[in-house]
């Protein structure tokens, strides 16, 4: 039988921490483009890192993860606990099932008209911020210029990390709370595909099942959950975990986070 996996928990990346308290305009400004600017390209200051550093944490994180597919993939161990959950053992887990109360968000934004998704990660990270997504969107829309809140993509990521900053532990303690994991796995949609053609039905039940996030998605959004990845690492962590995949789906998310709890 193979061994129990360990894992070591890091701390989230620092600058998902700034943009998310709300201040006036020029302040937020600065911070925004350190942390919404990140999606169109991290900018690392090389002289600042120690090489040695960054391939020893690496390694070790590189390690832990190759250790846990082997654990999840081999058909030799016995543990069901390390196998992926199944997608048709979800109990038809569905959007619906997390969205809580009536939507109150404008869902047209200027660049287009929000997916469920997108609606669904506003709604309850600002509910959890304990606004409503209303206030949310115009609290936001007061703090940045035109071209960044017609992105409905920094609007997601905004709600979503003002939350996560209110608390600075090094793992986040409600990913121990099944709906919060599977809210994450929304918003990793939500930032991949914010937009939909036409509005959203949000009478209509939409099964996560069969969806993926993709390698921007994660890095992006499961990089600012402490504990969850580290930046530095986050882009070999998800080729490691989607392997021959195209994405990372919601059975194998909700396993790697319940074995980083364990």
């Amino acid at each position: 039988m193979l061994s129990k996996l360990s894992f070591t928990h890091l701390k989230a990346a620092q600058a998902a921490r700034l943009a998310c308290h709300t201040r006036d305009y020029s302040e937020y400004h600065k911070s925004r483009f350190k942390i919404v600017g990140q999606s169109l390209g991290d900018r690392w200051k090389l002289h600042d890192l120690k090489t040695d550093a960054v391939q020893e944490k690496f390694n070790a994180w590189f390690q832990k993860t190759q250790k846990f597919l082997n654990e999840v993939a081999s058909p030799l161990t016995t543990s069901q606990s390390r196998k992926p959950v199944p997608e048709n053992s979800l109990d038809d887990s569905t959007m619906e099932d997390i969205f809580v109360a009536e939507q109150t968000i404008n869902s047209r934004m200027p660049q287009g008209v929000l997916s469920l998704a997108a609606i669904v990660s506003i709604e309850q990270f600002s509910r959890l911020n304990g606004l409503t997504a209303q206030k949310m969107q115009k609290i936001f829309k007061a703090l940045v210029p035109k071209s960044v809140y017609s992105d409905a993509r920094n609007l997601v990521e905004y709600c979503c990390f003002r939350f996560l900053s209110r608390d600075g532990s090094a793992f986040h303690p409600s990913l121990k709370e099944p709906a919060f994991q599977r809210l994450v796995f929304i918003t990793m949609l939500a930032w991949e595909n914010p937009y939909c053609k036409e509005s959203a039905n949000t009478s209509e039940k939409v099964s996560l099942q069969g969806m993926l996030v993709r390698e921007k998605a994660f890095v992006r959004i499961a990089s600012a959950i402490s504990g969850v990845a580290d930046r530095s690492t986050a882009h070999s962590l998800y080729k490691a975990l989607a392997g021959d995949e195209k994405g990372i789906s919601l059975g194998l998310w909700l396993t790697y986070v319940r074995e980083l709890i364990k």
